[in-house]
């Protein structure tokens, strides 16, 4: 099946014609990303050795799928490979790390990052969060050069998972932004740990805020 889509898709491919290149490429990397949706890591990587030009959008298509199956060693040997890596690939390998435990590996790419955005620093966040690591959350928190409502929900759920009530409430009180999950995590908060009054209580703040429940 790989081989007559092989001899399909490439057979056209074409420095002459750009075009006709140009959608094999898309048609290549649509391809690569249903075989890794399917876990079919193998495959995918088959097709991708065989496009002659592959993207940037191909390129990281790749490192992701490796990331999300839990090949971090693959992710980063393909990621050293890059030679026109974005903040998308960093990122991609930054979450990749912090998703399976490897902090100290995800900060080194995080410093290692030629530029970075809102979501690379939620991502490191995330991945301090998840490993526990609250103290460094937080410091990390402190100095962002930019937050979104995924910032101030990522440091609630952390506070409340770890059993930091104050520290949830906190942070909650002073949330430059908030959205319905700000107010969801804050009531299922309080409910793990049968806080059922307090869950109420916010609740009713959620209510007087015009917060619509179906949102």
């Amino acid at each position: 099946m790989i081989r007559s889509f092989l001899y399909r898709s490439l057979s056209t491919v074409s420095l002459a014609n750009p075009g006709i290149s140009q959608t094999n490429l898309f048609r290549c990397t649509e391809n690569i990303q249903q075989f890794l949706k399917l876990g079919r890591i193998a495959e995918a990587r088959q097709l991708f050795d065989s496009m002659p030009y592959p993207d940037t959008i191909t390129w990281n298509s790749m490192v992701t799928g490796y990331t999300q199956n839990g090949l971090l060693h693959e992710a980063e040997v393909l990621f050293n490979l890059f030679p026109d890596k974005n903040v998308r690939t960093w990122t991609t390998m930054l979450t990749g790390y912090a998703n399976h435990g490897l902090i100290d590996e995800a900060w080194m790419v995080f410093e290692s990052m030629p530029e970075r955005n809102v979501v690379s620093w939620n991502a490191i966040l995330y991945g301090f969060v998840k490993n526990g690591d609250l103290k460094n959350a937080r410091e990390l928190f402190d100095r962002m050069p930019m937050r979104n409502v995924t910032s101030w929900n990522s440091m609630i759920t952390g506070y409340f998972h770890w059993g930091m009530m104050r520290e949830a409430h906190e942070i909650f009180d002073h949330t430059e932004e908030r959205n319905y999950a700000s107010w969801r995590i804050m009531i299922s908060g309080h409910v793990e740990i049968d806080e059922y009054r307090e869950a109420w209580s916010v609740f009713l703040m959620l209510t007087r805020h015009g917060v619509k429940l179906n949102q």
